[in-house]
């Protein structure tokens, strides 16, 4: 392909929001029109072998380029060359391509396709997702789920790549969630034992999420000064009976 045709799909894919599935697909599909026969369809997919992202599943379109269905490379070895598409094609689980990229890549891997068209809203085809590219995405996916698990913002990249100030501001954030809701709980703890608990909104396990990125910035204890006869509240009263 030249660098002109590269130029092009590039432009194709960009046009899309990102996050949407139309940013990660393929538009490089090979496809096969509705009325081809099993010899014609071989004979057209040979030639895209090494250009398209993959030909063991191939899309059947009609003139407008409408899918119609899609069909598995070994249906068409195993049937006869006279035999038509039309008789061999199954119907198509779809990716919408201003779907959540994740969406369609999870969809993809628990329905075990090898490849998932992807149709824009008038159901044209328009590109590709292959099972590959579906496990990156949901690689990442998991990757950034577990780094905001951990108090950070994910990082794009290598890490050991990646330089002081990003790794600065992707924890920036969380820990200054971290140490203002230490503080929240610090004044807490100053707050009478006979202040009715519904306005203490923030909970000692608010600050505990933030794990060992907060570990540092969270001092939480329970208020330990005892209360007299004078003072007991109902939810302060001892269990010794």
């Amino acid at each position: 392909m030249t660098s002109r045709g590269s130029a092009l799909l590039t432009a194709v894919v960009l046009g899309y929001a990102v996050g949407s599935i139309g940013r990660r697909m393929s538009p490089e599909v090979a496809t096969i029109p509705l009325d081809a026969t099993v010899g014609e369809a071989l004979a057209k997919a040979k030639p895209r072998a090494l250009e398209a992202e993959t030909i063991y599943t191939l899309s059947v379109v009609n003139d407008t380029r409408l899918l119609m269905g899609i069909v598995g490379l070994r249906d068409l070895l195993a049937a006869e060359e006279t035999s038509r598409v039309a008789s061999l094609m199954v119907q198509a689980d779809t990716a919408l391509v201003t779907e959540p990229a994740e969406d369609a890549a999870r969809r993809c891997s628990e329905f075990g396709h090898l490849a998932l068209p992807v149709v824009d809203h008038e159901d044209r085809l328009v590109g590709i997702l292959t099972v590959d590219d579906a496990l990156v995405i949901l690689k990442q996916a998991d990757s950034e789920d577990q780094a905001r698990m951990s108090g950070t913002e994910p990082i794009r990249g290598h890490y050991p790549a990646t330089s002081v100030g990003t790794l600065v501001r992707s924890r920036v954030v969380w820990l200054l969630v971290l140490s203002c809701s230490s503080r929240y709980s610090s004044a807490r703890a100053a707050i009478p034992a006979t202040m009715p608990p519904p306005l203490l909104p923030v909970h000692w396990r608010w600050v505990r999420f933030g794990g060992a990125t907060g570990s540092g910035f969270s001092d939480v204890r329970q208020p330990s000064a005892p209360c007299s006869a004078s003072h007991s509240v109902p939810w302060a009263s001892s269990s010794r009976d």
